[in-house]
């Protein structure tokens, strides 16, 4: 073992002298290796980071998501505070269950306001999570209950250092939180960021359950903690010793049975569901699109670690091809052939660990340089993006394999070499078509099939792109400014009225302004409000007849401001206040699903929960609401006066750049209330842009990685082509000395390159025809077999081959007949 030992690592440190002494070939095959693994270890750690997210949570892997169904026991929802008291009252398995809500909250300091999100949350939320301060307290029993708690509030690491100044007599200092001060009684953990990933931003602060009143003001018509309609809260429980996954979720079905028949009105056809914490984090209902997003990158970046690795082989062979004297004469001088081995095995392997620290290098900066991409176009993720070293050693693993099989052939073959014939034979000698000839050309053929898969991909997608982009989206985005205005929760919902229209009033007197409205939710936002609808003359519960509509808050000039059609009825007005009647505009889609082929103008419907009616005074266009491919679906526009919104969005549309009108926008609410800074502000055209994040990243990463693919598919063909030519210069060389003109021999050293790159499009056809119906959920306005998609990306991968090979096949046409006949 000993000697085995010493032989290999002699054998590795000559191996490392042969390859430094080959710069080319070690520069072009570890950076072929250092493409593919630095890719890989960047996507793949961006996967683990989604997919498996770290948690600063004690023994995390008996905590659980607790989510209620939505209508008809599909598709996920948040709980209410009701229910969650009942499942936390009456469950046998959870040691505990906590509920929460990221909200955002104004912290005022002196004359400066900010927004910091924040995180109310039952007493039991850092107990059931094994979470502990490093400073300070947590919160204590019984500050659920309002009216009994006190304003306190525990802070993150990060606020803490980064607010706070790092005091250490922090406890005690107060925060003025939504005009109300809050005592800090402890401080958390550095690594403590919360636990969603994505509804929200990270929280700095953490204020108790009883403190709703001033965190999530309502307008009165319900209490959020005694409504079963108001689904506010997230539900995460720690199972006891013992107890599985399976167990858990089939005791909250029993009680969610049970609060259904307790509670039909707001609880009939709904269930409930337990997930592992690791998916939890991750609204369900959003994990879905991210997986199938994740795990297409996933295999297109796999795709160019299996042609970087295929073309570091076909390097390796076709090396070891060329070196077969050198093997001879090694044996020849008294060489064994388990040195020999052993030389060509650490020659490879210290290849691939030179390829294998690129890699690392690029990953790094990968990660470091980009930002992480936004995985759906309706989230955006709180990622703790860092390099997963388990990812880059299976990455690393799988180049040394390669390494490893490719270097043992011809170290194999090496050792076997017939002495007299190796020695005998000279450079340019064609020795015809020999196995290894037959592997290499093999190699080109997948390396081709893979560049096809991949840029089949990303002409998919782009195309997708493109439908998209020209897609109309119901409503002009052109000029319109998008600000968010947070009122502080002490004003009353008539005050709010009064301010939201003295604002608009305000900023429509501007000579820049064409028009401006109020909306709870801006077009193509993330967020929504899904409400039951009770139609006229319908005695049966909403739940059961399935009937539903997302509903938004707006303000007379909506429609006029982003140019949506009216296509009957009218607008919204002054008149429709909180002493007037109550009334609603619906689109299009929802007329004809509530009172097909009739006229819905003066018909009523009621929302779950609120027995007023409301009456339909106006029918609007469909228009895109989320997402730009999404499909009509019932809407309705409530009168904002009519409603209380304190946190709301202003669209405002100009006549020049709206991001021009800012200092004047800025100025005009600083004379209405200084103290109601703006955030967000963007021009609603990058609202457009946002909602297409998802496909534009997917097109710009499968075409990058198709690019990668490709270039390496035409470095493998030149590099066999050119081999090619080496070895046959005799052959050519005989070919012109009997009359083959210069023509000829390009045309026939060519054939054989676009052979290899005709026969990998063939095959890597067959097998996309076979594979891209995967993607059909993902591509929009575009089939999986696209033909025009097809044909371009074979086009392009025909003449990428032709290229390479002329590039390459240009030295045979410089064979002097002479010369080459004399070679030997």
């Amino acid at each position: 073992m000993r000697t085995f030992v010493e032989g290999f690592l002699q054998a590795a440190r000559y191996g490392f002298l042969h390859v430094r002494c080959s710069p080319g070939f070690t520069t072009i095959a570890a950076g072929i290796l250092a493409l593919g693994i630095g890719a890989n270890t960047a996507i793949y750690s961006l996967v683990e980071a989604a997919l498996f997210p770290t948690f600063s949570a004690s023994d995390s892997s008996r905590l659980v998501g607790v989510y209620s169904s939505g209508p008809n026991r599909t598709g996920y929802s948040s709980v209410s505070y009701p229910d969650y008291t009942y499942f936390r009252d009456h469950n046998a398995l959870f040691s505990g269950l906590m509920a929460y809500a990221n909200i955002r909250m104004r912290w005022t300091q002196g004359d400066q306001t900010t927004f910091p999100w924040a995180g109310i949350v039952t007493s039991n939320y850092f107990s059931v999570l094994g979470v502990k301060p490093i400073i300070g307290r947590t919160f204590l029993p019984g500050q659920d209950v309002v009216g009994e708690g006190s304003a306190v509030a525990v802070v993150s690491y990060q606020f803490w250092k980064r607010q706070l100044a790092s005091q250490r007599g922090v406890v005690g200092k107060t925060l003025v939180l939504n005009d109300h001060s809050f005592a800090i009684v402890g401080v958390l953990p550095r690594n403590f960021e919360g636990v969603d990933l994505a509804w929200g931003g990270i929280p700095d602060i953490w204020i108790p359950m009883s403190m709703q009143p001033i965190a999530l003001p309502t307008s009165g018509k319900f209490n959020i903690l005694e409504s079963r309609q108001a689904r506010a809260f997230l539900a995460m429980g720690r199972l006891k010793e013992g107890v599985s996954l399976a167990q858990a979720r089939a005791e909250m079905k029993v009680l969610a049975r049970q609060l259904e028949e307790a509670y039909p009105e707001a609880d009939k056809e709904r269930t409930a569901f337990v997930l592992p914490a690791r998916e939890a984090r991750m609204w369900p209902g959003w994990r879905e699109s991210v997986v199938q997003v994740l795990l297409l990158l996933t295999v297109a970046v796999g795709f160019v670690l299996l042609v970087a690795c295929a073309n570091v082989a076909n390097l390796l062979l076709t090396r070891a091809v060329a070196r077969e004297r050198e093997m001879a004469l090694r044996l020849a001088l008294g060489g064994t052939r388990e040195r020999i081995i052993f030389q060509l095995l650490a020659e490879g392997i210290v290849l691939a660990i030179i390829g294998a620290v690129g890699g690392l290098v690029l990953a790094e900066l990968l990660i470091k340089i980009g930002p992480p991409p936004q995985l759906s176009s309706q989230m955006h993720m709180n990622l703790d993006l860092g390099l997963d070293y388990r990812v880059f050693a299976v990455t690393l693993l799988l180049s040394l394999i390669t390494a490893f099989l490719f270097a043992m052939l011809p170290a194999i073959r090496a050792s076997r070499v017939n002495l007299v014939e190796a020695l005998k034979k000279g450079q340019g000698h064609s020795s015809g078509k020999t196995n290894r000839g037959a592997l290499r050309d093999s190699i080109i053929v997948i390396e081709v099939a893979f560049a096809f898969l991949s840029l089949i991909g990303g002409g998919l997608f782009v195309r997708s792109l493109l439908h998209l982009e020209s897609k109309d989206t119901g409503f002009n985005s052109d000029k319109v400014l998008s600000v968010t205005l947070l009122l502080p929760p002490s004003r009353s919902p008539s005050q709010s009225s009064r301010f939201y229209a003295q604002l608009a009033a305000s900023i429509s007197s501007s000579s820049a302004v064409e028009s401006v409205c109020l909306t709870g939710f801006r077009p193509l936002d993330t967020l929504g409000t899904n409400r039951h609808i009770v139609p006229e003359g319908s005695e049966v519960l909403a739940t059961e007849t399935g009937i539903s509509a997302q509903s938004d808050d707006i303000s007379p000039g909506y429609f006029s401001t982003l140019h949506i059609p009216l296509l009957r009825g009218r607008d919204f007005t002054r008149g429709d206040d909180a002493d007037g009647p109550l009334v609603a505009i619906i689109n299009h889609t929802f007329a004809e699903t509530i009172w097909p082929h009739q006229n819905p103008i003066g018909k009523q419907f009621k929302l779950q929960g609120d027995n007023k009616s409301y009456q339909v005074i106006g029918v609007a266009a469909d228009i895109k609401y989320h997402t730009v491919w999404e499909a009509p679906e019932p809407y309705i526009y409530l009168a904002l006066a009519q409603q209380y919104d304190p946190e709301i969005s202003l669209l405002v549309r100009t006549k020049a750049s709206p991001m021009n009108f800012i200092p004047e926008l800025q100025e005009q609410i600083g004379s209405l209330d200084k103290t109601i800074p703006l955030f967000d502000i963007e021009a609603l055209d990058e609202q457009v842009k946002t909602s297409l994040s998802r496909p534009r990243v997917i097109a710009t990463l499968l075409t990058l990685f198709g690019v990668i693919a490709l270039l390496l598919a035409m470095a493998g063909i030149y590099a066999v082509v050119s081999y090619s030519v080496r070895q046959r210069t005799h052959e050519i060389g005989i070919r012109m000395a009997l009359g083959a003109r210069k023509g000829d021999v390009l045309r026939m050293v060519i054939a054989e390159g676009l052979k290899l790159a005709l026969i990998g499009v063939f095959v890597g056809c067959a097998c996309a025809v076979a594979s891209t119906r995967l993607l059909s959920s993902l591509l929009y306005g575009v089939t999986p077999t696209d033909l025009l998609t097809f044909v371009v990306v074979s086009f392009l991968l025909i003449v990428v081959a032709l290229l390479a090979s002329y590039a390459a096949s240009r030295r045979a046409t410089k064979v002097d007949p002479m010369v080459a006949l004399r070679y030997e």
